[in-house]
């Protein structure tokens, strides 16, 4: 009997024998119709998954498997042959034409149809230069909108930032260190040979680690909504009247109430969170199998986008309270909680991938629920001395 090793190596052996007599010999044995059949979500999706499973006995994505072949993995370089003859043959005139022409694959060809819609530069491609040829007249757009909503006074560009006096490095090491405790695992996917694919140039990706965290990110959309509406009104409301409070010479009662008032808007804007997220979560475990089915991604995905939407979730969580933290202008705390997101996110997604596929996510997950955790002792022993901070330490 077949094992799933080798049907993920036939796969892709047979794509490449494709590609080369398509491309190389231009003598395809093969119709268009049927060679889009083979890159099918279901097709190409299965065996990514059952290739990462599989690892020690399957080939590696990009090896060579025939010796007169020019080109590599078709994930990686080649886009559906429907789609380039309809744009070579005149149908994809237009981008709206091209896109009719394409059957349905993986979401990956969408993310890089832009790039192949753009003429060609010759065999190599510059993902840079196209990158910031569409990015910069957004950026521009976008400052000229703040310049005529806000009309500042005095000079438009300034750089403040760089005097002496205005340098905060524990803002800049929590910035660099907060995105690079997000971002660990997604880089460590990427460049771990066994779940990385080359896409364009030095651009890699992990199609069984990417798209179930781009789902899961999507599930915290209400979370941020209750985040905004609980810490950064409610809160700052309390936060204002207690520090105002302390300026003026309220009475000490008042100050105490205040202070009440500010940890109990803390409290619910982090249980509404959990309430919304455990919603999220439940939502996406019923509906999981009819999302990924809809979307075309095997349900092979459904663990890893359970763990992932649970991480995201938590990520929630984590920022409220970070939030909470630079109100209070506690920066040595957030910078602590920063480190140690990114040292257990690095640790634990390397335990994960040396055990294997079916521990991928946990890493995120738990370095997420770790450092919330921490952040919560932390946060309920600076509100119980706030007054005391408030006071005593000026």
């Amino acid at each position: 009997m077949t094992g799933p090793a080798d049907r993920a190596a036939e796969l892709r052996m047979e794509l490449e024998r494709h590609n080369h007599r398509y491309y190389v010999l231009d003598d395809p044995e093969v119709s268009d119709s049927e060679y889009d059949a083979l890159l099918s979500p279901k097709s190409v999706y299965d065996a990514c998954y059952i290739y990462v499973v599989s690892i020690r006995a399957c080939p590696r994505p990009g090896e060579v498997v025939t010796p007169t072949a020019t080109r590599r993995h078709p994930l990686a370089e080649v886009p559906p042959r429907s789609l380039r003859r309809a744009w070579n043959d005149g149908a994809g005139a237009t981008p709206v034409g091209a896109i009719n022409q394409m059957p349905q694959h993986p979401p990956l060809y969408y993310t890089l149809l832009h790039f192949w819609l753009l003429p060609d530069r010759g065999d190599q491609v510059d993902i840079s230069e196209r990158l910031l040829d569409h990015i910069a007249p957004v950026l521009a757009g976008m400052w000229l909108l703040v310049v005529r909503e806000f009309n500042p006074t005095g000079s438009y560009i300034a750089f403040d930032f760089l005097r002496r006096n205005m340098l905060y490095p524990s803002l800049m090491a929590i910035g660099l260190l907060y995105n690079l405790g997000i971002w660990a695992d997604k880089f460590m996917f990427w460049y771990f040979p066994p779940t990385s694919q080359a896409i364009v140039g030095g651009l890699r990706a992990s199609l069984i680690y990417d798209l179930p965290v781009f789902l899961s990110y999507l599930s915290i959309i209400p979370g941020m909504a209750v985040f905004l509406v609980r810490i950064e009104t409610d809160f700052v409301e309390y936060y204002d009247k207690f520090y105002d409070a302390v300026r003026s010479g309220g009475s000490l009662g008042y100050i105490e109430t205040m202070r009440d008032e500010m940890v109990y808007s803390i409290q619910q804007g982090l249980g509404e969170i959990a309430k919304i997220q455990t919603l999220a979560v439940l939502v996406t475990f019923v509906a999981g199998p009819a999302l990924l089915d809809g979307l075309g991604i095997s349900r092979l995905y459904l663990p890893l986008l359970h763990v992932q939407v649970i991480g995201a979730g938590l990520q929630v969580g984590l920022m409220a309270i970070l939030n909470v933290f630079f109100y209070l202008d506690q920066r040595r705390i957030v910078l602590f909680l920063c480190m140690e997101f990114v040292l257990l996110n690095v640790v634990l997604t390397g335990l994960t991938m040396y055990f294997g596929a079916a521990f991928y996510g946990y890493g995120f997950a738990l370095s997420t629920l770790i450092t919330l955790s921490t952040g919560l002792a932390l946060l309920t022993r600076s509100l119980n001395q706030l007054e005391y901070r408030t006071f005593m330490l000026q």
